[in-house]
């Protein structure tokens, strides 16, 4: 046995993680699993750390964010031997921000690979790197450098390919330099580089982003929504351990639409703009007087002939208006497109292979749109001139993967809510006589012989006139001695002949001009 290091990373959510047993104790051992037989001890430690008599370190809970450096007697109780084991802690912040900004992606865990169990992904080779390591660096280099990536989650977890579930080891990370890096950036980056950083990992990527709405049943649009708490994940291997944060993804049944907030809120505003609140609501004040965008941002974008700008992927909605307006003095080139990075195709990824593109081909506007479903080409004729200047405009039609299996009707799925409606009394509220026939007024006749004959006419019955009706029923209340004695206005034209035992006094205590006014409006209206 002899003296062995440790490094160990703690990424906490916000600050708050919990109370967390972050690792055990490390020292060079051949027969490394025969802890019984071991006893640790603090040899030089610090506030906030716990040590078992098994060498299990436990971090209190709010760590603050640094470094920490301890260590620790070890003694073998069977070969008397002793060691020490020296242990550093490294304590990160995972804001908000880094967390909002998350790109993450999903490596596939087989036994035919490097990567078959997740403290793979982070144990030191002989030459002193890891396939994190090799991540990090790649992903810094494809940014062109001055950017700090922190991997800040490992979680075991199992996808749903296009033809089966395997398990797989999410991992989500964040970039930073001057601000954070964009999720839709760091995916995007994964994806154009796939196959490279497969070839030098040495493991196989099946996602780029943690997608819940691949397979989604929802009818209405979906989006992913990723939350955590704060409790650690933690993943060992041996001289490295990294304390991740728990992360979850699920899918929501929405379309993924900004909802402008009531106020100002941090970020609000891009470009340096400044928010001002105007209750409600708020506006941008710009900075700089192109910036056409309600929010500062920046609504035109001029190219070389070799740039491009990189938006967020279409969200998954049932409905979806894209508006854009070019001009061009080039016959050729692609306007825009949404679908996948590469053309290889392959089972063991889980993207669909949708695309759309929309492009100029000899000065002709061309649209093609390939789905699971059908695949579409369109092309538009624009006249020509020394520039071209087009307005495009599309409405597409996100069409849902799945189809919803038929369900029979269940008894509880029955609406029997009465034909009355709430407003008048008596209606929704104890009624037991729901679907009373009588309401509708019209008797039912019994079907004679073989169903055929409907029999004679039901007869017809001739009804007052409404005004004889009222002066009638208006007499019955007023010589009731248990009506109320308030004045109060009900429905007194009811089908069932039932009405509510009311006065109406207050009628009769208007000047003579206005009781003669009000005869006049609502004598037309009275009229059988």
């Amino acid at each position: 046995m002899h003296d062995g290091k440790m490094t160990i990373t703690v990424n906490s959510y916000l600050g708050k993680l919990k109370k967390t047993q972050i690792g055990r104790v490390y020292v060079e051992d051949l027969d490394d699993w025969d802890l019984g037989d071991k006893t640790f001890t603090w040899k030089d430690s610090l506030p906030g750390f716990e040590l078992s008599p098994k060498g299990e370190i436990t971090m209190d809970a709010n760590m603050p964010p640094g470094t920490y450096q301890m260590s620790s007697n070890v003694h073998d109780n069977r070969r008397n031997e002793n060691a020490v084991g020296y242990v550093t802690v490294n304590v990160l912040l995972v804001p908000e921000v880094a967390f909002v900004n998350q790109g993450s992606m999903q490596l596939l865990l087989a036994d035919n690979s490097n990567l078959q169990y997740p403290e793979d992904f982070i144990r030191v080779d002989a030459n002193g790197k890891s396939m994190m390591n090799t991540f990090t660096q790649e992903m810094v280099k494809y940014m062109g450098g001055n950017v700090v990536l922190d991997v800040f989650s490992i979680q075991l977890d199992y996808a749903t390919l296009q033809t089966r579930t395997v398990p797989v080891l999410n991992i989500r990370f964040s970039a930073h330099g001057s601000p954070y890096r964009d999720s839709t950036q760091l995916n995007g980056l994964i994806s154009a580089n796939r196959y490279d950083l497969q070839n030098k990992m040495g493991a196989t990527i099946v996602g780029v982003g943690i997608d819940m709405c691949k397979f989604t049943v929802c009818d209405s649009g979906c989006q992913t929504v990723s939350t955590a708490d704060f409790n650690g994940v933690v993943v060992s291997a041996n001289s490295t351990v990294l304390v991740g944060v728990n992360a979850q993804s699920k899918d929501e049944c929405t379309c993924p639409v900004w909802r402008p907030p009531v106020q100002c809120q941090a970020g609000i505003c891009h470009n340096d703009g400044a928010c001002h609140n105007t209750h409600p609501g708020f506006f941008c004040e710009c900075r700089n007087d192109l910036l056409k965008g309600s929010r500062c941002q920046g609504t035109t974008r001029s190219f070389s002939g070799d740039g491009f700008a990189w938006y967020k992927p279409m969200p998954a909605c049932t409905s979806l208006n894209i508006s854009m307006q070019f001009m061009t003095l080039q016959p050729d080139a692609v306007l825009f497109y949404n679908g996948p990075m590469d053309t290889k195709n392959s089972d063991l990824q889980i993207e669909y292979r949708d695309y759309i593109i929309i492009q100029l081909k000899a000065g002709r506007l061309s649209l093609e749109v390939c789905s699971f479903f059908f695949s579409v080409w369109l092309s538009f004729k624009i006249p020509k001139s020394e520039s071209i200047s087009v307005l495009v405009m599309l409405m597409l039609v996100y069409a849902r993967r799945q189809t919803t299996p038929f369900e029979s009707v269940r008894p509880e799925d029955l609406n029997r809510d009465n034909l009355r409606p709430y407003a008048i009394e008596g209606g929704g509220e104890a009624d037991n006589d729901q679907y009373s026939i009588a309401n509708l007024r019209k008797p039912v006749m019994p079907i004679e012989g073989n169903g055929l004959s409907l029999g004679p006419p039901a007869p017809v019955y001739t009804r007052p006139p409404i005004d004889d009706r009222l002066r009638s029923q208006l007499h019955d209340l007023e010589s009731d001695q248990n009506a109320a004695p308030f004045d109060e206005i009900r429905i007194y034209e009811d089908e069932k002949d039932t009405v509510s035992v009311v006065t109406l006094e207050s009628l009769g205590s208007l000047p003579e001009t206005e009781r003669q006014q009000n005869g006049n409006n609502w004598e037309s209206r009275f009229t059988s």
